[in-house]
């Protein structure tokens, strides 16, 4: 249950209705990047006072159709208290527009899973196809560069900052988040099949999208543990920093 105190005013409802969602959104994303499960919230809703509500105390409930995720798989968010108690304030303080599209590109990323129907036969594959995409929507607004090289290169100096002395190898790193900038081009240009396949020229393929999502939530959680000195999100000038050597002090959820 999340708690504020709002004042009563004109417009005060709509931005009630307006404040719930957000939190209900914010909190579905920070679940959703901690425990890499398909969040979704059954009910949303508030307790409006009777002169808001038109009657006695009671709760406001919306229930949206269709938002269970369909083959999902589960995650004990108990485990994940701590962590969640770390992330949720600045989470809570991000601008809804900077990080509008790294929650609609996620929510895509695990939509992906709902069963539409029998596919056609040789496709099973292409949610994973789609996924890819939507990451990578996610890590471009993460990671606002242009060009293989550098969007490997900055995710690989901030995920090895992240885990220093955790044994994550940034050479590692920026092989796999290449290889997957590959596969992604295969697939604009119309090379579907090379990657559905297996034919494309890389080490790592499709059936990687896995560990491609758990680096992209990680670079999210960077993404809000770190906003500039104006409050907004901004990852770009930070990766500079450690791409050229200099000592920064990356905020994580790990322990120093």
């Amino acid at each position: 249950m999340f708690e504020e105190t709002r004042k009563k005013k004109r417009g005060g409802l709509a931005e009630a209705y307006r404040r719930s969602e957000e939190i209900a959104k914010k909190t579905i994303l920070g679940l959703r990047l901690l425990t890499s499960a398909p969040v979704y919230a059954g009910y949303r809703g508030f307790r409006a006072l009777g002169h808001y509500s038109g009657g006695g105390s009671g709760m406001v409930l919306m229930n949206y159709p269709g938002e269970r995720i369909d083959r999902g798989f589960g995650s004990d968010a108990q485990s994940w208290g701590l962590a969640l108690e770390r992330l949720f304030p600045p989470l809570l303080a991000a601008p809804t527009d900077s990080i509008a599209v790294v929650y609609d590109k996620i929510d895509d990323a695990f939509r992906r899973q709902q069963q539409r129907g029998t596919p056609f036969d040789g496709v099973a594959a292409k949610p994973a196809i789609d996924q890819l995409l939507d990451y990578f929507q996610a890590l471009e607004a993460i990671i606002p560069i242009e060009g293989s090289y550098q969007i490997a290169l900055y995710a690989a100096v901030l995920l090895r900052a992240a885990h220093k002395g955790r044994g994550l190898k940034a050479g590692d790193i920026f092989d796999f988040v290449k290889d997957m900038h590959t596969l992604r081009n295969e697939v604009i240009h119309g090379r579907i099949d090379n990657v559905l396949l297996g034919r494309a020229k890389t080490k790592y393929k499709i059936t990687d999208i896995g560990q491609f999502r758990q680096y992209v939530h990680e670079l999210a959680i960077l993404y809000l543990l770190n906003p500039d000195e104006r409050g907004k999100q901004d990852l770009r000038k930070t990766a500079h920093r450690l791409a050229v050597g200099e000592d920064v002090n990356l905020r994580t959820l790990y322990k120093p």
